[in-house]
């Protein structure tokens, strides 16, 4: 499945008039079958001075990594549980990896912050942290500067594979016309505060869903939409989803359907016009915006027809086949004029009478003035009938069952994962790898290309030999076979390292 990819931002108006850059990035790559938008979202708090580093480096570093994990795609292939782990273990640590070098070069020559204006934003606190002698509290602290949430996802022909931490919203527009919002919710997402990739604990807070992309399926996506919390907050907090599927629908599927699928009209569009006036109107934020839409233009007019209709205000018909030419109007037809008949008064009424008489209003008593002027008073109700004839907003299905074919799990999760056949059924139980945990003290080294494939494979024969990793053991790395069990909860808790805000 082939997708048209789009990604911009745009500088919030409240960051533009401090003279600061953008802290979110957006970016695309296509190479092979594989396809990739991605949007982060650095952190506008004073303490999170380089998040614009930040961001740009997590998408640098997250491409660079789906490019090793699917150098080897072959046809047919899927994502595989312990593929996607070990995705989201290798990003994290050479995430971390980028921003300490980054750091370091930053200081060569020159002092902390010295010629950077947010750094005159910094807390005291936090002064003290960055530029602390002792190592182990520079290490834990130097990596919040560069504070970024993020959202990518990942095409590869048969699947999307959806990664998110922190907050913003994925939605996907499937092929019978629904929307959704396919990334499980976290619930440690509210108002401005978010998880973020400067957590110790990262690892364990990325999100992830997979998509199916089958061609027949009603459900496969015929968009999916990645935007920062700058696009969220344009909108009311407990309605912006839907007014995010209005949004996609009625402005840019309905600009890119009434232009003939010239995409680039509407992308230039969104970049230069939208996204800066609705962050100028509404939530002053940065905001960015990425997609992956389908290029195949009769399935997506085909889409945008089933889309409900509260959500576009295009007539499915006017997109259903060409538009006839325009015909000239036909004159009208003169109206007759009306012959009004004079009044004729009632015989019995005298001559003189017919002559004086004439109308007057009627007298308004008293009662009838009351009736005309009081307003309308509702019946009371009472508190036993109140339960009954009251009740609370419900919501649409649309909007609350989950995505059928979205595959969700969590880090949390260890099982073993079936490889599928050509036909599709289970063959063998490969064993997975237990995620490590790089925050404690010692860690195994990280690979270019872990021993674990990113892709279940289609092959009928596979080596069922459990996978061997190095587990630190007193003073030597020994080979040790590993078997599937329940990881130990991390020992991050919320009084070990503070809670960090976004915007």
């Amino acid at each position: 499945m082939k997708f048209r990819e789009f990604a911009a931002s745009s500088l919030g108006s409240k960051y533009a008039e401090k003279n600061w850059n953008c802290q979110d990035s957006a970016d695309k790559m296509e190479f092979g079958k594989v396809q990739a938008v991605a949007v982060a979202d650095g952190h506008g708090g004073s303490n999170y001075f380089r998040s614009e580093f930040g961001s740009k480096l997590a998408i640098k570093v997250l491409f660079e990594q789906i490019k090793i994990w699917c150098a080897d795609l072959q046809e047919g292939e899927r994502f595989g549980d312990t593929g996607i782990k070990n995705l989201k273990y290798n990003f994290v640590q050479k995430w971390r990896e980028a921003v300490k070098k980054d750091w370091y070069d930053r200081l060569k020559g020159k002092s902390l912050g010295e010629g950077e204006i947010r750094y005159e934003s910094v807390s005291e606190k936090y002064i003290e942290r960055y530029n602390s002698t002792d190592p182990k509290v520079l290490e834990k602290y130097l990596y919040v500067a560069y504070g970024t949430t993020l959202i990518c996802a990942v095409s590869i022909g048969t699947q999307v594979l959806i990664l998110q931490i922190g907050d913003g919203t994925c939605v996907l527009l499937q092929r019978d016309g629904e929307f959704r919002v396919p990334v499980p919710p976290d619930e440690r997402n509210f108002l401005n505060r978010t998880t973020s990739l400067c957590d110790e604990d990262a690892v364990l807070k990325i999100r992830h869903a997979v998509i199916n992309c089958e061609k027949d399926s009603p459900n496969a996506p015929a968009a999916i939409f990645l935007s920062t919390d700058g696009l969220d907050d344009c909108f009311p907090y407990y309605q912006n989803e839907e007014h995010l599927f209005k949004l996609y629908a009625d402005v840019i599927l309905d600009n890119i359907v009434k232009r003939g699928w010239l995409f680039f009209l509407t992308e230039n569009e969104i970049k230069n016009e939208l996204l800066p006036g609705l962050s100028r109107r509404a939530s002053k934020d940065d905001i960015s915006l990425a997609y992956l839409i389908d290029s195949n233009p009769a399935n997506l007019k085909e889409t945008f027809a089933k889309i409900d209709s509260r959500y576009k205000t295009l007539d499915p018909a006017a997109i259903s086949k060409p538009a006839a030419p325009a015909q000239p109007a036909a004159p009208k037809p003169a109206t007759p004029e009306k012959v009004v008949k004079p009044f004729t008064p009632p015989e019995n009424i005298s001559t003189a009478e017919k002559v004086v008489k004439s109308w007057s209003p009627p007298k308004v008593t008293k009662t009838s003035e009351t009736k005309t002027v009081t307003a309308f008073v509702p019946p009371k109700i009472s508190k036993a009938d109140a339960s009954q004839k009251i009740s609370a907003p419900t919501f649409s299905p649309a909007f609350t069952q989950n995505v059928s074919t979205a595959k969700i799990s969590t880090p949390a999760e260890t099982k073993t994962s079936p490889v599928l056949t050509s036909t599709g059924t289970a063959a063998k139980q490969v064993t997975e790898l237990q995620l490590p945990t790089f925050f404690k003290n010692s860690t195994p080294p990280v690979q270019d290309k872990p021993p674990q494939a990113l892709f279940r494979r289609n092959e009928v024969t596979m080596s069922t030999t459990p996978v061997q990793i190095p587990v630190q053991v007193t003073d030597s790395a020994v080979a040790k076979t590993v078997t599937p069990t329940k990881p130990a909860k991390p020992t991050f808790t919320p009084t070990q390292f503070e809670r960090y805000e976004g915007d």
